[in-house]
This record gives C-alpha cells, sequence and structure tokens, in this order.
C-alpha cells in the first residue's frame, strides 16, 4: 500500500492542467497501487474542479486531462470491474443485429444470452 504522505508530497509537485495551480489540497482516488513503483489516481483540482488521470512516480509526475461527469468513486469502481471477454462482445454484436442500442438500453438489465434467444 502506497502512504498517505507520498502521496502528499508527490501532488504538490504536480500542477493541474487547467488552472495550473498545485493539486496538493485536491481530492484523490487511488487507482492502482499494485504496479512496483508507480501510484496510478483520479484527482479533482481544489481550485477550478477539473478532472484529471495522474502517475506518480520516483521520476517525475504526469497529469492527463479527464472530461466526466463521474466522482473519484464512480472512477474507483469501474476500474475494478473484470474485462469484458471476446464472448460478451461477439454476444453484444449478435444483440445489436436484432435490434437497435437504443432498444437495448431502455429494456430492464438482464444477461445478454436472454436478449440473444428473443
Amino acid at each position: 500500500m502506497v502512504e498517505q504522505a507520498y502521496i502528499k508530497n508527490k501532488l504538490a509537485d504536480t500542477k493541474c492542467y487547467k488552472c495550473g495551480e498545485s493539486l496538493k489540497d485536491s481530492t484523490f482516488a487511488l487507482l492502482n497501487d499494485k504496479i512496483p513503483l508507480i501510484t496510478i489516481g483520479h484527482v479533482v483540482c481544489s481550485s477550478c474542479q477539473s478532472q484529471s488521470m495522474v502517475t506518480l512516480t520516483m521520476a517525475g509526475n504526469a497529469t492527463t486531462p479527464m472530461m466526466t461527469d463521474l466522482v473519484s468513486e464512480e472512477v474507483v469502481k469501474f476500474t475494478k470491474l473484470s474485462e469484458i471477454s471476446y464472448t460478451e462482445l461477439l454476444d453484444l454484436h449478435q444483440a445489436l443485429k436484432k435490434e437497435s442500442i437504443c432498444k437495448l438500453m431502455q429494456k430492464p438489465e438482464k444477461n445478454l444470452e436472454n436478449i440473444i434467444s428473443l
């Protein structure tokens, strides 16, 4: 687990891509601490509220603008979801051949196999 003090120090040296202010007092949500020597997180600038993905390393820091209406907790939630399998992707392709995406999105959530068998 990454030390909070390390993250605070690294964010103090990182500037917001939009307003140029330090990200030291920004909201930070840890996304990945499993990669040695690299910390990846979602940050919301305390000055302008812009959102970024940040990569913190011993060698330096980087920010990537993130245009979204998600809050940090939602970003963390979605990054922890499992990958979409090839089978799921092909099932979706088959379902879209039978019905438009608008109609599929309006249906109550079901297993994709049930949609395909209709």
